[in-house]
């Protein structure tokens, strides 16, 4: 792990859970709140790995969104932009782990809308 602490990585395995009810159902939206919570750069990066490996891309897109925000300009936000139009999945030329990573989220979803 890069940047997950141990804190990120219970927090990922707890977006199942809303209130009395469980299941996978509830980790996107639960996902989708806790990255539109979460303001602090350092924060997100280890948010979204952590989702990243307990959950997949697909639940790990809103926070490879948000980091892509907080870090404007930054190879990661370069690399989430750029997927949104890619035809293949992230290039030998990314060497920041996270920054492939937020490629892979942003590749899987865009094209799928």
């Amino acid at each position: 792990m890069l940047k997950a602490t141990e804190k990120d990585m219970e927090r990922a395995d707890g977006l199942q859970y809303r209130g009395n009810s469980w299941g996978n159902a509830n980790i996107l939206p639960n996902a989708k709140k806790m990255a539109k919570a979460i303001k602090n750069p350092d924060k997100i990066l280890g948010r979204m790995e952590a989702v990243y490996i307990v959950w997949g891309k697909d639940a790990a897109y809103p926070f490879a969104e948000k980091a892509a925000e907080l870090h404007p300009g930054s190879e990661l936000a370069q690399c989430f932009q750029s997927a949104k139009h890619a035809m293949n999945v992230a290039p030998s030329g990314i060497e920041d782990p996270l920054a492939r990573i937020a490629y892979n989220c942003s590749f899987t979803i865009s094209n799928f809308r």
